[in-house]
């Protein structure tokens, strides 16, 4: 059942992703999946579910194994990182990791797009782009924690 209510988020999320833009930007919620299943159980968890979503999203986007699979595996593996040991886990530590692995996901896609394919866009429009959908995920360093963690 939880598997199940899972897949309906993430297809809202990209129906969320498609028709609404705050501020002229695309939204980009689908990386938080990725971080919420690195955070919560551990960097390979973490790895796949970043890169079936990632496909996915390559998939909706005309590919098969493309950008967003590299960038959200990368950002799942990387959330793992954050469930102990170096970091004492705060709110703030979790608004900071949101928006730093929504960045990365960011910029790992626009690499891929601007090394591989043609007509990109230049890096001043990108990294508005992506600051602010950075800036759009904050909220969610806010809910999303590790397991052992009940605060």
């Amino acid at each position: 059942m939880k598997k199940s209510w899972i897949a309906l988020l993430i297809i809202a999320a990209f129906v969320v992703e498609s028709r609404y833009s705050p501020f002229g930007v695309g939204l980009n919620l689908t990386v938080l999946f990725a971080y919420w299943a690195g955070l919560r159980y551990g960097p390979i968890h973490g790895s796949i579910a970043g890169a079936a979503i990632g496909a996915a999203a390559d998939s909706v986007a005309g590919g098969i194994l493309g950008p967003f699979m590299l960038s959200k595996a990368t950002a799942g593996f990387f959330a793992s990182y954050l469930r102990g040991g170096l970091f004492l886990w705060s709110p703030a530590l979790g608004v900071v990791a949101v928006m730093v692995l929504t960045a990365l996901d960011g910029f790992m896609a626009y690499a891929c797009y601007s090394i591989f394919e043609q007509g990109t866009a230049s890096i001043g429009a990108a990294s508005k782009t992506i600051f602010l959908q950075s800036a759009l995920n904050f909220w969610a360093g806010l809910l999303l924690r590790p397991e052992d963690e009940q605060h």
